[in-house]
């Protein structure tokens, strides 16, 4: 009776899935694949009615566009929200004269370790040869460990 139930389901499933994609081409022979991009790319250009936003680079040095004065007095509000002493304007050009670098270190450095997992990931390695990392850049600390298997649920 079990092995009747499971072949039945399994029926089920896959005249649904095919009831679904027929449906969703409209009745043609097209591939789930092509299905797919199709309405990933409907739900691009149906945002159309969001408002175009002109991008503004965040620039330190320059005291006419008020973005320093924006940072400060932001950054001086959620200062005094946790009693921590406030910056003036010297102080958060630079602290953001700091942080890009930092980002950008830290965004390749990632990067590159998770290309390399990749690698290994698309030559079919085992597991025992990828590997975890742990970085701290301002110590610096880099710390490799081996993986474990995934959980096994019966």
């Amino acid at each position: 009776l079990k092995a009747l139930e499971d072949d039945a389901t399994e029926k089920y499933k896959k005249r649904k899935s095919k009831e679904i994609l027929h449906n969703l081409s409209g009745g043609g022979e097209q591939d789930a694949v092509s299905l797919i991009l199709d309405e990933l790319n409907g739900a691009k250009t149906g945002a159309s009615f969001m408002p175009h936003f002109n991008l503004a680079d965040f620039e330190k040095d320059d005291e006419s566009n008020g973005h320093v004065a924006f940072v400060t007095a932001a950054s001086n509000l959620r200062a005094l929200c946790y009693s921590i002493p406030p910056a003036d304007a010297m102080e958060t050009r630079r602290i953001a004269g700091r942080i890009v670098p930092a980002m950008i270190t830290t965004t390749g450095l990632v990067s590159a370790l998770s290309c390399l997992e990749l690698v290994k990931l698309l030559k079919g390695l085992p597991l025992t040869s990828h590997r975890n990392a742990f970085v701290n850049l301002a110590l610096p600390f880099f710390a490799f460990t081996a993986p474990l298997p995934p959980e096994e649920i019966s």
